[in-house]
């Protein structure tokens, strides 16, 4: 597909997506649209194309996926975040789970790594870059503020909260992530 197509087929997702949606659900996925695109634009994320954003019911130990094959739509990246992770986190997790998935697209782009080893030495580097400390199991945490996690987030109106150590754990358990 040329970036024309994959644009256009984005845009026609995104407006299904929001007029399927209750109102609720209309507002979040937006503001994860929004999300993506300002994550790319800060921090200079390699992309082919914006992913595909969806909300989606997981169990309640994955927050969210990654999808390097293709959706039932017929395009490739697609983030799905786990309903439930949003209903029970604050949206800083949420932002910095939304984050986490657009390295692995990053990391698969630039790497070529299919689904083995998705919490390879230079995904981890490159998370720890922007201030997510995650291990090869996939658990994530967050560096102390600043970082350049936070400092993204402040700049559009979100705080840190008061104690951003490093032992927040998001991720409870691994191989939930992919």
């Amino acid at each position: 597909m040329n970036k024309n197509t994959v644009k256009l087929a984005n845009e026609t997702l995104k407006s299904h997506q929001i007029t399927a949606a209750d109102r609720k659900e209309y507002e979040q996925i937006e503001n994860l649209h929004t999300w993506v695109e300002r994550f790319v634009f800060e921090f200079k994320l390699k992309t082919e194309n914006l992913p595909a954003i969806i909300i989606h019911f997981f169990g309640w130990r994955t927050y969210g996926n990654f999808m390097l094959r293709r959706n039932g739509f017929g395009k490739r990246n697609e983030i799905a975040i786990n309903k439930k992770f949003i209903g029970a986190h604050e949206f800083w997790e949420v932002l910095g789970a939304l984050l986490h998935k657009l390295l692995h697209m990053e990391n698969e782009l630039i790497c070529k790594i299919g689904n083995r080893n998705c919490h390879n030495k230079a995904y981890r580097e490159r998370a720890a870059s922007l201030g997510l400390i995650v291990d090869q199991g996939g658990h994530m945490y967050y560096a102390p503020a600043p970082s350049p996690f936070w400092d993204v987030l402040a700049k559009y109106g979100i705080a840190a909260p008061e104690s951003t150590k490093a032992t927040k754990t998001v991720v409870p358990s691994p191989g939930n992530s992919n």
